[in-house]
């Protein structure tokens, strides 16, 4: 599956946070935060290899045969039937597809990329009481896509589908607890929810949960937990979203930089914030400059320091710039 973006955050950190639509629906994406600090806010759904599915033909009027058809080049990485198969099941009123459908128009995935569309998409999946819907509406209102930012109503929308046991969701209001993005910050009941939303599989959650722990938000400080879920999000694989992926390395890197939870492994982290700081978090690219500027793990090359301090600094992460100016 293309990258799925990320956007909010809901993703500047000490604290890293990630949340979105997923489990067994289009979850939104990868957005919150730029690949730098931003906490995260949602992710995007994992998507299985691809598989050949035919294109729509006449079927009989059943919108959830449709909308299985649907899923199946959804999943297969067919996006243009996907789409269509979408689009038919959606206009038959079919709360899940008008969500899935809405989410192909927020990713770009067989219809041009078209926020106002995936926003009206949404908002009739929601008003079917659909906690899919209602959480991808939640993110379009987080990140401002399609319609005004607008935290409180992210946060009211969240809960509606966090509600009914829908596990993104749980993890996305978690995620604004801890923040404090549209309701006062709670730290433990944003733990609560994250570990709801980790009892039913959800890889952000694991993320969040290993962020809780290492810094002590809402419990004790436990660094060989937090290493322990930060490893389980990455065992997720494709099921994780990039955002969430990517900020997960670069943490689960500094633990065995420091010795933190578990036994030091230099080699280990270095292989970890690396793949971090490849894939663009700027928080990861400015550790690299520093283990390469000071011979650590890698061998001493400025050259190459400047460098990782220079990809950090054009995502505008101040301890890079003023690197940069020393």
């Amino acid at each position: 599956m293309k990258r799925s973006m990320t956007i909010l955050l809901t993703a500047a950190l000490s604290l890293c946070l990630c949340a979105c639509g997923g489990g067994n629906v289009p979850a939104d994406t990868q957005a919150t935060a730029p690949a730098s600090e931003a906490p995260l806010a949602t992710a995007p759904p994992a998507t299985p290899a691809p598989t050949e599915t035919p294109a729509p033909t006449e079927a009989p009027e059943d919108p959830e045969a449709w909308y299985q058809k649907g899923l199946a080049a959804y999943e297969g990485e067919d996006y243009a039937a996907a789409a269509e198969w979408f689009r038919k099941a959606a206009e038959a009123d079919h709360a899940m597809a008008q969500s899935y459908l809405g989410s192909c128009f927020r990713l770009g995935l067989g219809v041009g990329q078209d926020y106002a569309a995936a926003l009206a998409w949404f908002e009739r999946s929601a008003g079917q009481n659909c906690a899919a819907g209602q959480n991808n509406l939640g993110f379009c209102y987080e990140n401002g896509l399609g319609v005004a930012q607008d935290f409180s109503r992210a946060v009211e929308l969240y809960g509606l589908a966090a509600e009914q046991g829908y596990a993104r969701a749980q993890n996305n209001l978690g995620a604004c607890y801890l923040t404090g993005r549209g309701v006062e910050r709670d730290d433990a009941a944003a733990l609560a929810l994250l570990e709801q939303a980790a009892a039913q599989g959800d890889p952000m959650a694991y993320y969040n949960l290993g962020q809780c722990l290492e810094k002590g938000r809402g419990c004790e400080k436990d660094e060989a937990k937090a290493a322990e879920w930060y490893q389980k999000a990455l065992d997720a694989g494709r099921e994780m979203d990039e955002g969430g992926r990517i900020r997960a390395l670069y943490y689960l890197g500094m633990l065995y930089l420091d010795g933190r939870g578990v036994a030091q492994d230099t080699d280990a982290a270095v292989e970890l914030i690396r793949r971090s700081a490849e894939e663009g978090f700027a928080k990861a690219q400015y550790q690299m400059g520093l283990l390469c500027e000071a011979g650590q793990g890698v061998e001493q090359d400025l050259d190459e320091a400047q460098r990782w301090f220079r990809l950090a600094a054009e995502q505008d992460y101040a301890a890079a710039k003023d690197r940069l100016k020393a």
